[in-house]
């Protein structure tokens, strides 16, 4: 049977609601929430992928330290949070991954009468947009996190649907089966939650269709890319290093300084005894680098890089020593540059493997960079209006959603979707109230 690419089916999502999160009114899942040219998506299907959205964007704050209790969406937006605030956006939405659940004053918001609207025009679609927009306009995080990271996939999941026929793309039988049976499963296991957030079967079924486009179609738009790259361009060269910090950061204060003038001093020369010992060794071509570094100092790091002509990673000091070297040769003395004290020694001045990996991140990257300039360029043509019953959907610390990995999803239709925005649907749970 075909399978949906990245779209897990079965218990989608299972939802448990703490005491009192969905106090008042339901509601009302038919009134428009957006309108995309001539699309209409009600507030049942919008609230559903808002829910979700914000439940996976908890759980990569939460993996990046962010604890329970701790104010996230209610923060207030300043020139000075910008910077954290589009962090947020950013793993918000490489998270966003389709299927939520509702918050007691978003869930309570919507009425039938709330049909006046406001007019905006589409002008960025890529997971990069809300980053790139003026984020002093949005009063929280969790107002941009919805009115730019939520809307923003909306809008790019309508126009990859409006050019669905241009590329010859549909859900096959077999796929729409799959999200149906998805979207029972869904509203079976959380009827309650969901008539509170006025989302319907139907609704599901919608938001499972509008988040598909995206996997049918970016195949599609990466064969357009020339994947022929050559050697020239993506040539790597591989080396080994130890290296001393001449920083050190606090780990209570996470401030980092420069270490005092004896603690270079000391560094430094610890790099020379390094050297000396691979010089020394007797084959300083397989001399292991990163044994010799530890027992000099375990505060020495070392690894094996690779760079190219445009690499920008690594010092043009260490870069310009490697250039002197022929395989296998140490470099003979320590270079101070950018920050660090390093032992260098050249393994490769071509290494092929190190090269193919290149082609397929140059690749990669075309295909995305066409993939983004061509959805922008859809999306700025849309017509995009929103209602007040999508106003009235709020983000907030007040309700908190969580994504806990189901045991009974069948884990041969779930494929990672880590690193897409846009997303599939997994099979979660997501616990609405307190944070898990």
């Amino acid at each position: 049977m075909n399978k949906l690419k990245n779209l897990a089916v079965g218990a989608v999502v299972a939802v448990s609601v703490a005491a009192g999160a969905l106090a008042g009114c339901g509601t009302n899942g038919k009134a428009t929430a957006i309108v995309v040219n001539d699309k209409e998506i009600n507030v049942g299907t919008a609230n559903f992928i808002l829910r979700y959205q914000q439940a996976q964007a908890y759980s990569m704050m939460q993996m990046y330290g962010l604890s329970a209790g701790q104010s996230l969406w209610d923060t207030k937006m300043d020139s000075s949070s910008s910077s954290s605030s589009t962090s947020s956006s950013s793993a918000a939405t490489s998270s966003s991954s389709a299927a939520p659940t509702e918050s007691a004053e978003s869930s309570s918001a919507s009425s039938s009468s709330d049909e006046s609207v406001s007019t905006s025009s589409a002008s960025s679609s890529s997971s990069a947009s809300s980053s790139s927009e003026d984020t002093t306009k949005y009063k929280t995080y969790g107002d941009q996190f919805k009115n730019s990271t939520v809307l923003n996939d909306i809008k790019k999941w309508c126009a990859l649907e409006e050019h669905l026929d241009d590329y010859s793309v549909s859900l096959t039988d077999d796929q729409l089966k799959q999200i149906d049976e998805a979207a029972k499963n869904t509203y079976s296991n959380n009827k309650s939650i969901l008539k509170k957030m006025g989302t319907s079967e139907d609704d599901i079924r919608e938001a499972l269709k509008l988040m598909s486009y995206e996997y049918l179609m970016r195949p599609k738009l990466n064969a357009e890319v020339d994947t022929n790259v050559s050697d020239e361009e993506a040539a790597q060269s591989t080396f080994t290093y130890a290296r001393f910090s001449q920083t050190q950061t606090d780990s209570s204060t996470h401030m980092t300084t420069i270490v005092d003038d004896d603690t270079k001093a000391k560094y430094q020369e610890e790099a020379g005894q390094i050297l000396q010992q691979i010089q020394s060794s007797g084959d300083v071509a397989n001399a292991d680098i990163g044994t010799i570094a530890n027992g000099v100092d375990q505060n020495c790091e070392s690894s094996q890089g690779s760079y190219g002509s445009d690499d920008t990673t690594y010092p043009d000091e260490v870069k310009n020593a490697l250039a002197t070297l022929s395989d296998g040769e140490v470099y003979g003395s320590v270079i101070d540059a950018g920050g660090y004290y390093w032992v260098v020694r050249l393994d490769k001045q071509f290494d092929q493997d190190a090269t193919n990996t290149q082609k397929q991140s140059i690749v990669s990257q075309r295909q995305t960079d066409h993939y983004n300039e061509v959805l922008d360029q859809w999306v700025s043509e849309e017509k995009v209006t929103t209602t007040k019953a999508w106003d009235k959907l709020k983000v907030t610390d007040k309700d908190e959603y969580s994504v806990l990995q189901s045991t009974t999803t069948d884990t041969t239709n779930t494929t990672d979707t880590t690193g897409s925005s846009g997303s599939a649907v997994s099979g979660s749970s997501v616990t609405s109230g307190s944070a898990q």
